[in-house]
């Protein structure tokens, strides 16, 4: 009878990087009222802070640099037990014993590709971090500038419906004193009707950025009747000519700089796969005991 007892022994693992720390998750405070008065910095702080999309390249971070770890460690060695003999009550010797330590080591190389291939996922998974936050950015700022154009343009319809039906009631007092015709009465409705549903459109407008930023914002971050603080502003575009463009862009766009780490992640797991075949070195550590030792 042959029993076989497998545990794994401490962990051998050489710690070349260190994993970041979890960071804890942005939970709005209990009793924390909704932001009444937001501003564009505001704004872009809050969806750094809550956005999923942000959060979710964060934990993508951390499960790369974790994967980094993991690369440059070595398997743990397995501890292994053998009883053999029939007899395995205790006190009924002899029983022979054997123990030993298994431990493989890989060669050829395809650590160091591994390693390889986990700093360039880090590297890519930092760079789309980046890019998406700077996205995010952009789209809050879209709809910060959205919403505040959408209630401008607002404010101008309502202006012009209050002035149009003015203009209404004053042309059917004229036309009930037989001055005009009434056929300017109609076509100064039909201008009102107009007005109207212009009205209704930028309301609906309106109420669809002001949607879209409170969701980039976050779920519940901003009350329900929230206004903006800021002034419609062209921005200041830097005097660089279309090449000069090009060239910063390859130089620091995060999505391109994305896109090169993920290449030599690629060409780092190729070389580990062909390294595959190379044998692993193995390390055995045995101890046997027979029936007559002393």
């Amino acid at each position: 009878m042959r029993l076989v007892f497998t545990c794994l022994a401490c962990s051998f693992a050489t710690r070349l990087a260190a994993a970041d720390p979890p960071a804890a998750p942005h939970v709005r405070a209990a009793g924390t009222a909704p932001i009444a008065a937001l501003s564009l910095p505001d704004a872009i702080r809050l969806a750094l802070e809550n956005n999923p999309d942000s959060l979710a390249t964060d934990e993508d971070v951390r499960a790369a640099s974790g994967a980094l770890v993991q690369s440059h460690a070595l398997a743990n060695p397995a501890l292994f037990v053998n009883m053999l003999g029939e007899n395995l009550a205790p006190g009924e010797a002899p029983v022979p014993n054997q123990f030993g330590i298994t431990w493989t080591i890989p060669i050829g190389g395809k650590r160091g590709a591994g390693i390889t291939a986990a700093r360039a996922a880090v590297d890519a998974a930092g760079a789309t971090r980046i890019a998406t936050r700077r996205q995010l950015e952009l789209d809050v700022e879209t709809a910060f500038i959205s919403v505040l154009l959408d209630q401008a343009q607002l404010d101008f319809a309502k202006q012009d419906q209050a002035g149009l039906r003015e203009a209404v009631d004053l042309d059917e007092v004229r036309y009930k004193d037989g001055k005009i015709a009434y056929s300017d009465v109609l076509k100064l409705r039909i201008q009102e009707r107009g007005a109207d549903d212009t009205v209704r459109q930028d309301e609906l407008a309106l109420a669809t950025d002001r949607a879209e930023l409170a969701r980039l914002v976050g779920d519940g971050r901003l009350a329900p009747e929230f206004s903006l603080t800021g002034t419609l502003a062209p921005p200041a575009l830097p005097a660089l000519t279309p090449d000069a463009l090009l060239a910063r862009a390859l130089a620091q766009r995060p999505d391109y700089q994305a896109l090169l780490a993920s290449e030599r992640s690629a060409q780092a797991s190729l070389v580990q796969t062909r390294r595959q075949p190379i044998p692993d070195l193995g390390v055995l550590l045995d101890y046997n005991r027979v029936p007559g030792d002393t």
